[in-house]
């Protein structure tokens, strides 16, 4: 009886450090995931502004702004910037 009681007080040690693990590999999981989606959406912020900016300067042809966003340009430009 001792032994069983013995082996089974070592297999939920076991567990119970398996678990801990899992939870502290969860939370870096979590943590991680959360500081890429904002660097993410920093980076998509930078994007859309130089996207609008090389739009205002006229540095997308016609056909160009039809292909990327669906839609007409006054002129034909290209970009010198």
């Amino acid at each position: 009886m001792d032994t069983r009681v013995s082996q089974l007080s070592s297999e939920l040690k076991v567990c119970e450090f398996e678990r801990e693990r899992t939870r502290l590999v969860f939370e870096e999981t979590s943590k991680n995931l959360k500081d890429f989606q904002t660097e993410n959406e920093k980076l998509l912020k930078k994007l859309e502004v130089g996207e609008l900016a090389k739009i205002r300067m006229g540095c997308y042809s016609r056909h160009e702004l039809r292909r990327r966003w669906g839609v007409y340009a006054s002129n034909s430009a290209v970009c010198t910037a």
